[in-house]
């Protein structure tokens, strides 16, 4: 018995009353199509395809019925529109038809049968497997690549860490060494051997920062004081804390000694007599206050 033949199905998409009108200019519109074709019956629908081309325009009328529209191709075939003659048939159908599903032609992979030999007689032995398709093959490969990527990038890893361990034991084996700041030179001690106590000057401490000259004065005025001076600083002209009193006389020096650690302003005053250098000669004057006990 013969195979049997192929069977083509064809399944028609295009009704038989649409007509192609073909070779139309761009300057034609659907009413003038529309109106043409409406002397040989009832027009359903007039549609007009342009193309990037001018030439390549054309279009489809949808006729009534399937006897009007043989009228109008036997009518209009061949008539000019816009100076051109157009083409006009009835519009053929779209087939689509069935084929035959597509086997696959995928190889297989034998494996080569391995012999033994043993004297004079030798055996053949085939070992079977399995049929091994190339998709699963291309599997294998992809993966062995990716495995072999992945034993790459963690000898990177190991060898960067190693590194890293290798400048951090390193950093860590080095003695650590200290910049030390130069001590600071201190000023030496006031010398005192060559100064005695003054008879009218008496040394003033823990002052309030507050006060300036006239308030220090004003503290001592029931000790008849001649002068005041608080002590400040040249750069920020505040006051140091400390400062000097001088008086008349030595009777007057004693009774200001009477307010040492008067408190004012929640401190407590220290009042000392003052020390002043001693004199070049007997004859000299006592010269006045520069330095402090």
């Amino acid at each position: 018995m013969s195979a049997p033949s192929e069977t083509t199905i064809t399944t028609p998409t295009t009704p038989a009353h649409r007509i192609f009108v073909g070779n139309l200019t761009e300057n034609v519109e659907s009413s003038t199509l529309e109106t043409a074709f409406a002397e040989f019956g009832k027009v359903l629908s007039v549609r007009i395809i342009k193309k990037k081309f001018k030439s390549n325009t054309f279009g489809f009328v949808d006729m009534e019925d399937l006897e009007t529209a043989n009228k109008a191709v036997a009518a209009i075939n061949g008539r000019e529109f816009d100076g051109k003659q157009v083409n006009v048939e009835i519009a053929r159908e779209k087939s689509t038809e069935s084929k035959p599903k597509r086997t696959s032609t995928r190889k297989t992979r034998t494996p080569k049968p391995t012999s033994t030999t043993t004297g004079e007689n030798a055996t053949t032995e085939s070992t079977e497997a399995s049929p091994t398709l190339n998709g699963n093959t291309t599997t294998k490969r992809r993966n062995a690549r990716r495995n072999t990527k992945d034993v790459k990038a963690a000898t990177t890893t190991t060898n960067t860490d190693a590194t890293t361990n290798t400048a951090a034991a390193s950093t860590a084996a080095a003695p650590a060494t200290k910049t030390s700041k130069p001590k600071r030179e201190r000023r030496p001690a006031a010398n005192t051997a060559d100064r005695q106590q003054s008879t009218t000057t008496l040394f003033v401490r823990n002052i309030p920062y507050s006060f300036d000259d006239v308030k220090l004065l004003e503290t001592f005025k029931d000790c008849s004081p001649k002068s005041a001076h608080v002590i400040v600083n040249k750069h920020t002209n505040r006051s140091k804390g400390f400062g000097f009193v001088e008086f008349d006389d030595v009777a007057n020096q004693q009774k200001g000694l009477t307010l040492n650690k008067l408190s004012v302003e929640s401190r407590e005053l220290s009042v000392k007599i003052a020390l002043v250098p001693e004199p070049r000669d007997a004859t000299a004057t006592t010269p006045d206050v520069t330095t402090t006990a």
